[in-house]
């Protein structure tokens, strides 16, 4: 599944951009995933987001992103309202996205 792909040196290179410090504005604002689409030179429409906090949500939100939500045991009881899907489980997000 999509592990074996984050593993991948290409995707690491395209991580330490993004992570490493260089963004005025953290989530919830948007600049964080502007910066990652014009990085990857892909358009909003092409983007699929993966987030786990209402922060984040806001921010894939506000940068035009669909956002799919995974739960963890910090955020379960969090509002989630705006979310295109969310996930109790990584497991369930795989078979998700697998059928998109």
């Amino acid at each position: 599944m999509a592990a074996p792909r984050l593993r991948s040196p290409a995707a690491h290179d395209f991580l330490s951009k993004i992570i490493r410090p260089g963004f005025i504005n953290s989530k919830p604002n948007l600049e964080p995933y502007l910066r990652a689409l014009s990085i990857a030179q892909v358009f909003t429409a092409e983007a699929l987001v993966v987030e786990d906090s209402p922060r984040g949500l806001a921010a894939a939100k506000a940068a035009g992103l669909k956002c799919l939500i995974v739960k963890s045991d910090f955020t379960r009881g969090l509002n989630f309202e705006g979310a295109d899907l969310v996930f109790d489980s990584l497991d369930k997000l795989g078979l998700a996205i697998d059928e998109l």
